[in-house]
């Protein structure tokens, strides 16, 4: 978290210093997103993975702060998560059986990211321009569900049941990490652009036994409704 604060007032220092002859402009639309998101730590390592459809929309404003440097802050509705399965053998009354576990979670976060961007003109075309950026984002818990389906099976029989439901209280309501997005402004107020997120919180109440991040990469589209 300092170090986060640290950098952020580096920029505006920065910003405001290459913006004493710059009139400052102001963007502002909405953003649908869509990708895959899975959750990282130490514990998920021993699972199989699955990719997890993960998306959302939302809202932003846009300030530059000269020509090329601006900082966005956005307002999202975000769907992540994770699907893992995992399988082990033990030998019960002198038979062999296979277990098998496969977790599902679907997390839903209010998100804020606060991302600082610098903007690259395009050579062939002078409407268009490429992009890079970066910052923190926080994320706050609206809902949490989780499906759990444990099997066992042997040459003599087959076991399997099924847990379903809101599983708030086994998540934290807070979420943080950091995003780093690489976009293209196509020139008719749209941008396309590819975004990493890792979260660097526990999203679980486990007191950092069982740690859980939230790691998601994401195509995002983002329509500019107003821009002096």
């Amino acid at each position: 978290m300092k170090h986060s604060s640290l950098v952020l007032l580096l920029f505006l220092i920065f910003c405001k210093a290459s913006a004493q002859d710059y009139e400052v402009k102001y963007n502002c639309g909405g953003q649908v997103i869509g990708g895959i998101s899975a959750l990282s730590g130490d514990y998920v390592k021993d699972f199989s993975r699955h990719p997890k459809l993960a998306g959302g929309f939302g809202i932003f404003g846009e300030r530059h702060v000269t020509e090329k440097q601006f900082f966005n802050v956005e307002l999202n509705l975000c769907g992540m998560g994770d699907s893992t399965f995992q399988t082990w053998k033990s030998i019960q009354d002198s038979v062999a059986v296979v277990d098998s576990l496969h977790l599902g979670q679907r997390l839903v976060y209010f998100q804020v990211p606060v991302l600082f961007g610098y903007k690259y003109p395009s050579k062939k075309h002078e409407e268009r321009y490429y992009y890079i950026k970066g910052g923190p984002y926080f994320g706050f818990l609206w809902s949490a569900v989780e499906n759990r389906k444990f099997s066992q099976t042997s040459a003599l029989s087959y076991y399997s049941t099924f847990d379903h439901g809101y599983k708030d209280d086994l998540y934290s309501p807070i979420d943080f990490g950091f995003q780093l997005a690489l976009g293209i402004n196509t020139g008719d107020n749209a941008n396309l652009e590819l975004r990493l997120s890792e979260g660097i919180a526990d999203v679980t109440r486990s007191g950092g036994k069982q740690p859980f991040y939230n790691r998601m990469i994401s195509f995002n589209l983002r329509y500019f409704l107003y821009s002096d």
